[in-house]
């Protein structure tokens, strides 16, 4: 109630920014929150006195949400919601046991292998066998599902590259298209 009090009285200040300008003082409150999530984004590397304090975002792990978010929508776009969170699941608990996927994914155990059969040929997640015994039997094998993140990251970003050439290849023709339509009419 204090802090509101203040901020009230400075936004009534004739020294007050007006209306949807950051102030220093909001500037410093929202950066301190930041610093202080669960998601890291940003670090603080110093506590200020009379300056404020200093402050620094962590690139690395705003690049790997948004690699994460890429990612996540183009598997829902192939494979539905369903297919999305069997694919968070594998990243946030890799090295599940088949039966693990399903109980943890809620899926009926049928879709569930579907889902996950059609993500294994897109390249999207990785099994590896553990064989229980020395001959191998399928009956006998644990199937470990898990995210090969580096590799899936890869093949988004050559995934995206030959999108966007395929669209200014597209662009191209239409361009093309449109010129040659004015010099017939002309």
């Amino acid at each position: 109630a204090m802090m509101a009090h203040h901020r009230a009285a400075a936004a009534n200040s004739p020294d007050a920014a007006p209306a949807g300008l950051l102030t220093w003082e909001s500037l410093s409150e929202a950066l301190a929150a930041l610093s202080q999530d669960s998601f890291n984004s940003v670090a603080k590397l110093s506590e200020g006195f009379g300056e404020g304090s200093a402050y620094r975002p962590q690139v690395d792990v705003l690049m790997k949400h948004l690699q994460r978010g890429v990612v996540e929508t183009m598997i829902e776009r192939r494979f539905t919601s369903k297919g999305r969170r069997l694919f968070r699941l594998l990243i946030d608990r890799p090295m599940l046991e088949s039966k693990m996927v399903w109980d943890l994914a809620m899926l009926p155990k049928k879709e569930a292998n579907q889902i996950l059969c059609g993500m294994l040929r897109a390249q999207l997640v990785c099994v590896q066998e553990v064989p229980r015994s020395a001959d191998h039997n399928a009956q006998r094998t644990f199937f470990l599902w898990h995210v090969d993140w580096d590799r899936l990251v890869k093949q988004a970003r050559e995934e995206l590259v030959a999108a966007m050439e395929q669209l200014l290849v597209r662009r191209a023709d239409q361009v093309r298209e449109c010129w040659e339509g004015v010099r017939r009419r002309g």
